[in-house]
């Protein structure tokens, strides 16, 4: 519903901070004065953000966000050291990070290194997009670990799945890599950056081709 002036998820007639809205839901507040309860797509902590990219956005060091449901959305910079955690949801990208950066999500440090954590879901990318075309589901420049993931590539516009090009990047649990072009590729950037590692100990399977530079180190579990 709406409310006029009133906030249900800050209710300070009753004292600052007294949440009215049910679990997974969020109020927003719109330019006419009113606020509407929605449902939240994510959190971090007890703060519902109403889309993954709100969240990722607002996440500091140390911090894990929790996605509540099935979401389409933007791609996003992702800049600090986080954890986030599906909880057996998917992320569909309608439209990629930006014009300059046609990616889902572009992972970078910023200053000093950083370590991202993506966990228990799906990633994946719609047909037909809203806006810039997603050629790489995840590019990155970070120590990242992939856990029970599932990447899927089921997209004409895809060109790699995942592009690891610094850091040490772990693919484990039971963490599924899906796609018609380039599962994932790692590149010797060694002129800008540290040399990637590439650890793949999963379960799951490895659907798609590999692109290497024949002076990094790529291990494989037995």
């Amino acid at each position: 519903g709406k409310f006029y002036n009133f906030n249900p998820e800050n209710n300070k007639a009753e004292g600052a901070g007294t949440d009215f809205c049910a679990e997974g839901y969020t109020a927003v507040y719109d330019a006419e004065g009113y606020w509407e309860v929605v449902e939240a797509v994510a959190k971090i902590g007890d703060v519902n953000y109403t889309s993954l990219v709100d969240a990722i956005n607002a996440a500091q060091d140390g911090d894990e966000i929790k996605v509540l449901r099935n979401s389409a959305g933007a791609g996003a910079m992702i800049k600090y050291s986080i954890t986030i955690d599906f909880g057996g949801y998917t992320y569909t990208f309608n439209k990629a990070y930006n014009t300059n950066s046609p990616y889902g999500f572009y992972l970078i440090n910023m200053s000093s290194s950083k370590n991202v954590i993506l966990k228990n879901g799906t990633l994946t990318s719609t047909e037909t997009l809203e806006d810039t075309q997603v050629e790489i589901l995840v590019m990155n420049y970070v120590n990242l670990t992939f856990e029970n993931m599932n990447i899927v590539d089921a997209t004409d516009h895809i060109k790699y799945a995942l592009s690891l090009n610094s850091g040490e990047i772990n693919i484990i649990g039971n963490t599924s890599i899906t796609s018609d072009a380039i599962a994932f590729d790692a590149y010797d950037y060694s002129k800008y950056f540290e040399l990637p590692v590439v650890n793949v100990n999963t379960t799951g399977t490895i659907d798609g081709g590999i692109e290497v530079s024949a002076t990094l180190n790529i291990t494989a579990a037995n």
